[in-house]
């Protein structure tokens, strides 16, 4: 007779006892890891190298610095992985810096299968967790020592992190302290629109549902307490350190930038070109977007229309802040590709569990 274990439902298995989730690993390893160091370290890769460079030779984790000079561009949790891998190996070469953007591609396809077990069929799931790590953007950015893809991690463990507790009925606290757990390591690696999207998306999903109790409640204030412990135990030594101006500059000069071109003209044609722009860094699958216009969509997902409707609102809370200011590039809403992915799979074929 077979263990117990392998009779619970397919969202009640562990992990790694899931044949779809060694599939989407292998996926993974088999697009992004051969070749890996062929290129030579370019663009942005070249400042998170000499960063981590600096902090192992200064022995000042706090301050991002190049050549002595504080770098005032995102906050250092990146740096401190590569950094991390390169104390391991002795090396830092392309593997350090970009190591980290594989392995948060894997952990997030990881993160979409699991969550997607949970309304959609097994098929459903492997879909979901396959469309993510083919997205055209996805394959481009993580293989890059960029912030993208640990940032889409870390937002997503947020959202669907959150969610699943809700959905699963875990206790609030536990639900509250993960989701802001992944919003605080979002600020700590690229900046404030970590928790903008988890609030935004979570307070909306919560105000439409009328869930008053589950937004004021205990477990809540618990959450914010690890979000603000977390990003205090490195902001405060750093603030001390370069200032509570540098302080301010680390999170919103980048940002700045989306702005400097104000004009109504650049407003208009941003606004008008983005959503394409989007569309085609979403291919191969975006065409697939096309069956939510379809008539009866919503009785065709059937149970899984509660999580549809959650991951429809963290979308929607979180695109304003990349189709109105006029220097938003595609790869800053690449956060919220995983609910995009997630979306993608759910249709009346591959629904399956139900969602609540």
């Amino acid at each position: 007779m077979a263990p117990a274990e392998t009779a619970l439902p397919p969202s009640r298995r562990p992990l790694w006892r899931e044949r779809g989730a060694w599939l989407l690993l292998a996926f993974v390893a088999l697009c992004y890891v051969p070749r890996l160091g062929d290129l030579t370290i370019r663009g942005e890769e070249t400042r998170r190298a000499l960063v981590a460079r600096e902090m192992l030779e200064s022995g000042d984790f706090v301050v991002p610095r190049v050549q002595g000079q504080p770098l005032l561009s995102r906050p250092p949790l990146q740096n401190w992985l590569i950094a991390g891998w390169s104390a391991a190996t002795g090396q830092l070469d392309e593997l350090a810096v970009r190591l980290p953007s594989v392995l948060a591609v894997a952990a997030t396809t990881l993160l979409v299968f699991s969550y997607a077990r949970g309304f959609l069929s097994p098929l459903g799931a492997f879909a979901a967790g396959l469309v993510f790590a083919s997205l055209g953007q996805v394959v481009e950015l993580g293989r890059f020592g960029e912030t993208d893809a640990l940032f889409t991690l870390f937002v997503s463990v947020s959202l669907l992190g959150w969610h699943a507790g809700f959905r699963a009925g875990w206790p609030r606290w536990q639900t509250w302290c993960l989701g802001y757990l992944g919003a605080a390591l979002g600020t700590l690696t690229k900046g404030p629109q970590a928790p903008v999207y988890f609030v935004a998306g979570v307070g909306l999903f919560l105000l439409w549902g009328r869930c008053w109790r589950m937004l004021f409640c205990w477990g809540h204030l618990a959450g914010l307490a690890l979000f603000v412990g977390l990003v205090a135990s490195w902001q405060v030594p750093f603030q001390r350190s370069v200032g509570a101006g540098a302080g301010r500059d680390i999170y919103l000069a980048d940002v700045g930038h989306r702005f400097l071109d104000a004009s109504w003209g650049s407003f208009a044609e941003h606004f008008v070109a983005y959503p394409f722009e989007l569309w085609a860094c979403l291919l191969p699958w975006s065409a697939l977007a096309l069956v939510w216009n379809r008539p009866g969509f919503r009785q065709a997902v059937g149970s899984a229309w509660p999580t549809v409707r959650f991951l429809g609102v963290a979308i929607v809370a979180a695109f304003p802040t990349v189709w109105l200011p006029p220097g938003s590039r595609p790869r800053y809403f690449m956060s919220l590709y995983p609910c995009i992915a997630l979306l993608l799979g759910a249709d009346h074929r591959s629904a399956g569990p139900g969602g609540s």
